[in-house]
């Protein structure tokens, strides 16, 4: 069986978005260790979830689309020509500092297409990425952490999502907030 990996490409964005966004982008925050931001175009659907929610909880986990930001747009439109994709809707989280994070999980929402590839873009200070496949256990071995610096793409295929988990551990000193944009298509 092949294994299925994430792509990187260094400096995919040249510019440093990091401050318009932080600026500009309507965050809210559930409870969660980071904030949060769902953008979709006119034409994708404006619900998106996530997680193991039940009824009762279902809330903090079902978000409703803003209109997206320019340079947001910007963004996925280039890689929609660059990798012929129809990406549609971005997930932005907004990591103000070392502490805050996302533990191990895959993009898999009910709304998404699983056989289009996801398109994870950062600014702001350079984090790590971690991947494992579902299996794995104990230490991630280095080949499995990538250091993600302002405008790096990190390309996840399809089929990753199904096999592995993926996380932005805490960090291990001061560094600074980070701003992830992570593409992808939903469909209903």
């Amino acid at each position: 069986m092949k294994k299925i990996l994430p792509v990187v490409v260094k400096g995919f964005v040249k510019e440093d978005l990091y401050s318009i966004l932080e600026a500009e982008v309507p965050w809210e925050n559930r409870s969660s260790p980071r904030d949060e931001c769902f953008m979709a175009l006119e034409t994708a659907p404006q619900r998106y979830s996530y997680g193991n929610s039940n009824e009762h909880r279902k809330d903090l986990h079902t978000y409703t689309a803003v209109p997206m930001h320019p340079a947001v747009r910007k963004v996925m439109e280039d890689l929609n020509v660059e990798y012929d994709t129809q990406l549609n809707v971005c997930v932005l989280n907004y990591y103000k500092d070392q502490h805050q994070h996302l533990g191990w999980h895959a993009d898999d929402s009910p709304e998404q297409d699983l056989d289009h590839p996801i398109a994870v873009i950062a600014f702001g200070a350079s984090r790590a990425f971690w991947w494992k496949h579902r299996t794995e256990k104990g230490a991630i071995p280095e080949d499995q952490r990538i250091l993600m610096e302002p405008g790096d793409l990190i390309w996840m295929p399809a089929g990753f999502q199904e096999e592995n988990l993926h996380r932005i551990p805490k960090h291990p000193s001061a560094c600074g907030g980070r701003i992830s944009l992570t593409f992808r298509k939903l469909v209903r």
